[in-house]
C-alpha cells in the first residue's frame, strides 16, 4: 500500500496519520505525480524516436526481402527463357502428333476400303461363276497334249577314233 492508500485508510478509521494533514487542508495535486510539460514531451519525443527507430528497422527488413523476392524472379525468369530456348523444337509437337493421328486414320480408311472392294470383287466373281457354268466349262476342259515334232535331218557321221 502506497502512503497516499494508507492515509485514506486510516483517516476513515481513525481521523488520519499522526503528522500528516487531511487531504481537504493540502494541495491536491501533491498526491499526484504529474510530469510537467517538458517531461511529457520528452517522453513522447522519445517514444516517436523509438517508433521511428521500429518503422525504419521494418522498412528495411521489407525492403531486403523485397529485394531478394527480385532477385529471385528474375533468376525463374532466366530459368524459364532457358527453357524455352531448350523446349523450342518441341513447338510443333502437339500440331506433329495431330498430323500423326490422322495419317494414321487415313491409312486405316484406305485399308478398309481395300478390303471391301476386295470383298464385292469376291462377290461379284461368284455370281459370274454360278450364273454362268456354260461360259466357265470350256475353259475347265482337259488339256491338249502339246505335240512337238522334230524335222528330220542328214544322218551323223561316225565318230572317228584318235590317233595315237
Amino acid at each position: 500500500m502506497s502512503l497516499i492508500d494508507l492515509n485514506d485508510w486510516a483517516r476513515r478509521k481513525i481521523g488520519g496519520l499522526p503528522g500528516v494533514a487531511p487531504p481537504s487542508q493540502t494541495n491536491d495535486n501533491a498526491y499526484m505525480n504529474t510530469p510537467t510539460r517538458e517531461e511529457f514531451e520528452a517522453r513522447m519525443a522519445a517514444a516517436e524516436a523509438r517508433a521511428d527507430a521500429r518503422f525504419i528497422a521494418f522498412e528495411k527488413t521489407i525492403a531486403d526481402a523485397v529485394g531478394s523476392l527480385r532477385l529471385d524472379i528474375s533468376e525463374v525468369a532466366g530459368e524459364i527463357k532457358a527453357a524455352n530456348v531448350e523446349m523450342a523444337h518441341l513447338k510443333n509437337f502437339k500440331a506433329n502428333i495431330w498430323g500423326s493421328a490422322a495419317t494414321v486414320i487415313g491409312a486405316l480408311l484406305a485399308l478398309a476400303s481395300i478390303a471391301v472392294a476386295m470383298f464385292e470383287s469376291g462377290r461379284n466373281t461368284a455370281a459370274l461363276v454360278s450364273t454362268s457354268p456354260a461360259v466357265v466349262a470350256p475353259a475347265v476342259q482337259t488339256p491338249q497334249p502339246i505335240i512337238i515334232q522334230i524335222p528330220q535331218s542328214a544322218p551323223t557321221p561316225a565318230p572317228v577314233a584318235p590317233k595315237e
